[in-house]
């Protein structure tokens, strides 16, 4: 089953043709200010790959943030960037790193593998899988535990 969003293709399940990316944790809980990476397992047999973030809120369509090439480690920002994210990756593990949380970064956010290369271009996927952030206010949370 293939899904648009907002012209970003959604495949489900996320594994086709040796490739596939998929969330350590789907949803994930923590609180202002606080430093907080969202992680995702993937593999390819692709010669290379792009691995993407996006970020989606709710009556929105996903917004681009960041992306890393694996192979040269090279990190590329949407324009204008978003100074508090960071993208690395090793040992197939592509880690989104957000510091200092505020609020407005409890969205949707997914995690892409894109192959730059392929026998056939027209067969070319780009695999999506979705974590779910949570911020909850410092204030708030010492209040109710």
């Amino acid at each position: 089953n293939a899904t648009i969003l907002g012209g970003v293709y959604s495949i489900n399940p996320v594994e086709t043709e040796k490739q596939s990316i998929e969330p350590l944790e789907n949803k994930i809980h923590a609180l202002e200010d606080e430093t907080v990476t969202l992680s995702c397992n993937y593999e390819s047999t692709a010669t290379s790959n792009y691995l993407q973030w996006y970020r989606q809120y709710p009556g929105s369509r996903p917004e681009y943030l960041l992306m890393i090439f694996p192979t040269t480690k090279a990190v590329s920002h949407a324009t204008p960037p978003f100074p508090h994210l960071n993208v690395t990756e090793q040992a197939n593990i592509v880690n989104l790193t957000i510091s200092s949380a505020a609020i407005s970064d409890s969205a949707l956010y997914y995690c892409a593998l894109q192959p730059t290369v392929t026998e056939n271009p027209a067969t070319l996927k780009i695999l999506l899988f979705k974590v779910t952030l949570y911020i909850n206010n410092v204030y708030f949370r010492k209040r109710n535990h």
